[in-house]
């Protein structure tokens, strides 16, 4: 009973009303905050303990970047991005189905993307043939058509697909 007492009295005041009661958690809070960094880990949390060793935030945080660094260059780092010479699946909204094909050009600009076996049965004009330099897979820009080289001579229009409708093709997992 006595060590119950002292630990009561220990306590100090307990408080009653709401506003002591209130006043008692806000100073709980404080203690709290000011005793782990109230900031961000771009703040207090991360500066160093001492001159040699950082706080565990500090640490976490400094491995995760590091972690970060070694995925973005690993080698399936960019296995989704859509490259010029990469196979890829584009939609095509006209036949409503998906294309299978190798990038030849994408037009960052526009948002298109063209596959090398998927071209119009058009046939060039004057002035892409005057563009043409005897070289298969030649790309030729004429106003909003893209034209290819092929190794016969001749040249083809390129079908347009949406580069927002495109993913590189995963096909290269069986092949492994």
């Amino acid at each position: 009973r006595d060590e119950s007492l002292e630990l009561l009295t220990s306590l100090g005041a307990i408080p009653s009303t709401l506003t002591d009661k209130k006043a008692l958690f806000r100073g709980i809070k404080e203690e709290i905050w000011s005793g782990m960094g109230s900031q961000t880990l771009d703040g207090r949390i991360c500066s160093l303990h001492n001159d040699t060793e950082m706080r565990p935030s500090a640490q976490f945080l400094d491995a995760s970047t590091r972690y970060q660094t070694t995925l973005s260059k690993s080698k399936l780092a960019n296995i989704s991005e859509v490259v010029v010479g990469r196979k890829a699946i584009s939609y095509d909204k006209d036949k409503e189905k998906y294309d299978h094909g190798t990038v030849c050009f994408i037009d960052q600009s526009e948002g298109k993307v063209y596959l090398e076996e998927f071209a119009y049965g058009a046939t060039p004009g004057s002035s892409i043939t005057a563009k043409k330099k005897g070289i298969p897979g030649n790309i030729i820009q004429y106003l909003n058509e893209v034209w290819i080289e092929k190794p016969d001579g001749s040249a083809e229009q390129l079908y347009a697909y949406d580069l927002e409708t495109t993913r590189s093709d995963p096909a290269w997992i069986s092949e492994l």
